[in-house]
C-alpha cells in the first residue's frame, strides 16, 4: 500500500520525513493548486504527470509519497525560494519526482509521464 501526504511548505515536508524517515520515502514536486477550481495547478506540466504518476504508484506496496506543493507561480519563479536553494533539493523544474534516501534520482518534466522512466525509479 502506498501512503500519499500533502504538504504545502518546505517546513512541513522535513517533518512528514522526519516522520517517515524509516520508510522509503518519495517525494513529488507540482504546483499548487489553483484557487478556480482547487483541482489543478497552475503548471500544465504537473497536471498531466500528476494522473500518471498516481496510476503508477497505485501498484506499488510500502512507500510514502508525500506530494509537496512549491507554491504559486510567482513564489516558483523566484530563484531564491527554498526549494531551489535548499541543498538537498536543488529543484531546477516541476514536476519533479525524486527519491529521498538519493535524491539524485530524480525525474523532471516530462519523464515524470514515462513508464520506464518511472519503473526505473521506482526500481518495479
Amino acid at each position: 500500500m502506498v501512503s500519499i501526504i500533502e504538504v504545502n511548505d518546505i517546513n512541513e515536508l522535513f517533518q512528514e520525513i522526519e516522520k517517515y524517515k524509516n520508510q522509503l520515502i518519495y517525494i513529488l514536486f507540482t504546483g499548487t493548486l489553483t484557487e478556480n477550481d482547487g483541482n489543478s495547478s497552475w503548471c500544465s506540466d504537473c497536471n498531466i504527470a500528476d494522473p500518471i504518476i498516481h496510476k503508477y504508484i497505485n501498484k506499488l506496496n510500502n512507500i510514502i509519497l508525500i506530494k509537496c506543493y512549491v507554491g504559486d507561480r510567482t513564489m516558483w519563479k523566484n530563484l531564491d525560494n527554498s526549494y531551489r536553494t535548499h541543498p538537498r533539493l536543488k529543484l531546477k523544474s516541476i514536476p519533479t519526482l525524486l527519491k529521498w534516501e538519493s535524491p539524485n534520482e530524480r525525474l523532471v518534466e516530462n519523464e515524470c509521464c514515462k513508464v520506464d522512466l518511472l519503473d526505473i525509479l521506482f526500481e518495479t
